[in-house]
């Protein structure tokens, strides 16, 4: 534990090196500066060359974006790799509380949220996925909106209700971001193999695995899920190869 939160300060300090931050109010008012932060309704914006900072009343921000903070791109690291017990734990939850209104906010709730789905948790990550739309948007709310269906929609098949989840998947499907492309299809992969559709489940999983964007982890699971599949079938010539790739 204590050499995952040095790897998240690490990369913490390095990031905040090249920090810039662009604001974007109502009227077309774009400000920029190297820091932003969030405190009682108001954005505080640092001023670029200067000492001080502006601040602006958060009902009058529409977008947010900038790298995402040091801390939090550590804690996204570890989630591309499978480390959901960090990431769904206090560290993670602390991070989503203090992003909400700093453009991060979806992203990380995203993350968050999806680890919680993985520990068994969906209560408290369908609960608060239902407000994550409504936080600041940032670098790209297209694809931190898919991202969130998605998390609904595994909540929903976890919970048993799988005809609600395809509907979920059904809405974004045209018009999936590159990376919400392999949590989409592991997904659908999922409710295929639920359904006792063996071959349909293996083509998602197979669009996951030979995705050149997708996580180590979101890879890891896409391949054990193919084997687990030809194994059921008994096709050993088809598992040996898989485990090859």
């Amino acid at each position: 534990m204590i050499k995952k939160l040095i790897l998240i300060t690490i990369i913490s300090l390095v990031s905040s090196l090249s920090a810039q931050v662009k604001v974007y109010k109502v009227g077309g008012v774009v400000l920029e500066g190297p820091e932003v932060a969030y405190k009682s309704g108001k954005i505080q914006l640092k001023i670029k060359g200067k000492q001080g900072s502006t601040l602006h009343d958060v009902t009058q921000v529409l977008r947010i974006e900038s790298p995402m903070p040091g801390r939090s791109a550590g804690m996204w690291k570890r989630f591309l790799g499978g480390d959901f017990k960090l990431v769904g734990g206090n560290a993670g939850k602390s991070e989503e509380e203090k992003n909400r209104y700093l453009g991060w906010g979806k992203r990380i709730c995203f993350s968050y949220c999806y680890s919680l789905l993985k520990n068994g948790n969906t209560k408290d990550s369908v609960s608060l996925l239902g407000r994550a739309k409504g936080y600041m948007r940032g670098n790209n709310d297209k694809l931190d909106n898919q991202l969130i269906d998605i998390a609904l929609a595994y909540a929903d098949f976890i919970n048993g209700a799988t005809p609600r989840a395809q509907k979920k998947l059904d809405l974004i499907a045209k018009n999936l971001e590159p990376e919400a492309i392999p949590y989409f299809y592991n997904l659908q992969g999922d409710i295929f193999q639920k359904l006792d559709k063996g071959s349909l489940a293996t083509l998602s999983y197979y669009k996951t695995l030979l995705l050149d964007g997708a996580s180590s982890y979101e890879k890891g699971y896409a391949k054990t899920k193919i084997i687990e599949i030809y194994t059921k079938q008994g096709d050993t010539a088809r598992v040996a190869s898989v485990k090859k790739l």
